[in-house]
């Protein structure tokens, strides 16, 4: 079975801005160990405006040689996308979940990832995972590397 891991925009943007190596660090070991990467067309976009807005246009021109060379599989979605996207906007609200975390929670869901891999502190911390058949979190990767 191979195991697919969801990055988030905070992921592409970790690597892509070269702010953190662990992250890198992990990304290559998933590469290396034969894991389908994956993101999706929302996160893509997230990170184009977050590039754009802080003044780092630069790393936009980085993002396909990035997606290239993990061999990351965009997720897109479909007619029965918005049924996973109601699933998700149906938990709990006491996990204070942004708009684009429940989008990409979706996504993640949606592309049958077995991870989703994000740097974001309160993401993270959310638990929200639990309640997400398939989708784990750093913290349960780290057995498989």
């Amino acid at each position: 079975m191979v195991l697919k891991i969801f990055v988030d925009t905070c992921i592409l943007y970790d690597i892509i801005g070269k702010q953190e190596g662990q992250v890198e660090t992990v990304l290559n070991h998933c590469k290396n160990k034969g894991f389908q990467i994956a993101t999706s067309i929302s996160t893509i976009g997230e990170f184009v405006n977050t590039a754009i807005q802080s003044g780092r246009d630069n790393l936009i021109h980085r993002l396909p040689g990035f997606l290239r060379e993990y061999c990351i599989t965009v997720v897109y979605p479909s007619h029965y996308f918005p049924e996973t996207l109601m699933t998700i906007e149906g938990m709990d609200a006491s996990y204070r979940l942004s708009d684009s975390d429940k989008l990409h929670l979706a996504f993640a869901h949606y592309g049958e990832c077995d991870f989703f891999f994000t740097s974001d502190k309160d993401l993270r911390d959310s638990n929200a995972y639990e309640n997400l058949v398939e989708i784990g979190y750093y913290g349960k990767l780290r057995k498989y590397l």
